[in-house]
């Protein structure tokens, strides 16, 4: 599972405050009709777990995603309001 860096963000866990520096999304469950499941998990700068969820689209915005992984991680992370950290000279946002 690929992990993109995010603008730091605070967060809560558990009655403590975390930095939100990182995001690992996966897609747990998707009908290839009209439905998909992102599992996602939010990490600080350390890798260390802070969060976690699941987010889902469904009837018209199932046609947003393309299918990649990409895409996956730009809709979820703009559905939750984060921010990726723009890679300079990179075109996509894992460090490829």
């Amino acid at each position: 599972m690929k992990s993109v860096q995010l603008t730091p963000s605070i967060g809560y866990c558990n009655g403590k405050q975390y930095t939100i520096e990182g995001i690992n999304v996966q897609s747990v469950f998707d009908d290839l009709f009209g439905r998909v499941v992102f599992r996602y998990i939010l990490l600080t700068k350390n890798g260390v777990q802070c969060g976690e969820g699941s987010y889902e689209l469904n009837g018209e915005r199932y046609g947003e995603w393309d299918s990649s992984p990409e895409q996956a991680y730009k809709i979820v992370i703009a559905g939750l309001g984060l921010e990726i950290v723009p890679m300079v000279g990179k075109s996509c946002i894992f460090d490829c």
